[in-house]
């Protein structure tokens, strides 16, 4: 294999190989990564569904009982976030004559981004609902 002229060292055959596997190391990370924020932002888009539902079913509730409004509003979080990573989340919810806020969060594992030492990615939904005369009108926010 190795002669006294050097030829080993100057041979190029094989570099090809060698070189396509250390440029798979980033390419794998970057398509993991993508993966994981596509994961992450279907979630947050499940989470955000949930809270305007929230929102909405407690603002259709008259005013005059905000313990109504705040159980009808957790009780239609939990039903709706039922096998959802946000089944684990407890909603913040402030309900006023005027108006219902319903904010949550969500902690969605990664799979890929533990190479990078991200664990999770933390997602946050916030609505709020406005009871007018005649229908509840979303007011929503972020």
């Amino acid at each position: 294999m190795i002669n006294n002229n050097g030829s080993f060292l100057s041979d190029r055959r094989g570099s090809v190989a060698i070189i396509f596997s250390f440029a798979m190391i980033p390419m794998v990370a970057f398509v993991g990564s993508a993966i994981d924020y596509a994961r992450a932002l279907s979630a947050k888009t499940r989470l955000q569904a949930i809270t305007d539902i929230a929102a909405q079913a407690s603002a259709r509730i008259p005013a005059t009982a905000n313990a109504n409004r705040l159980e009808a509003a957790i009780k239609s979080f939990q039903i709706n976030a039922e096998g959802t990573v946000a089944a684990q989340s407890t909603p913040i919810i402030k309900a006023t004559n005027a108006e219902v806020q319903v904010t949550a969060s969500a902690v969605v594992p990664t799979t890929f981004m533990k190479i990078a030492g991200i664990n999770e990615v933390t997602v946050n939904a916030e609505s709020i609902a406005r009871r007018s005369r005649t229908a509840v009108s979303p007011a929503f926010s972020r």
